[in-house]
């Protein structure tokens, strides 16, 4: 039996499928959603064999953000749970379509949830190590806080959560 690291690793980004829900709606080539996705994320984070867990999905950032809150949607903002526009500033869906508050709730329910829920579940196995994965473009694009400069080869970032439920 091979013994497993204590490791969690989060992929929100890697997806670029569409949910069969908005086909027919969405403006988006392949490539452009193969272009808004972390490219790779889910081939150069896969150790599978290696970890307690991985947790990522094949649906593209664009239709359901993992890494949003829920409550973020258009109007309220415009790079929320849902996106309206790509990060070059293309729009997701044809025409004026985008999600009313009930087809969110649906996307939210069939996606985004069970995302959380698999987080979650696999927190209670006590990982020693959560690390979310994401890759990114070489120069911020063009709706980006950084758009036009340059972004390191890697980012790193530690969060503490003492929270006593947590112990």
């Amino acid at each position: 039996m091979t013994i497993k690291l204590p490791i969690l690793l989060i992929i929100p980004h890697g997806g670029y499928g569409i949910p069969e829900e908005f086909t027919g709606y969405y403006s988006l080539t392949p490539s452009e959603l193969f272009f808004e996705s972390d490219g790779g994320a889910d081939k150069i984070f896969n150790f599978r064999e290696k970890v307690n867990s991985i947790v990522n999905t094949e649906i593209s950032r664009l239709f359901v953000d993992m890494d949003r809150n829920y409550k973020d949607v258009y109007p309220v903002t415009k790079d929320g749970v849902i996106k309206k526009s790509t990060s070059m500033n293309r729009p997701v869906f044809m025409g004026k379509y985008y999600p009313d508050e009930i087809a969110i709730s649906n996307i939210l329910k069939r996606y985004y949830y069970p995302f959380h829920q698999n987080i979650k579940k696999a927190i209670e196995d006590r990982p020693s190590l959560i690390i979310e994965c994401h890759t990114h473009m070489p120069v911020g694009p063009a709706n980006a806080p950084d758009r036009g400069m340059p972004r390191p080869l890697v980012i790193t970032g530690y969060t503490a959560d003492n929270r006593e439920e947590l112990a």
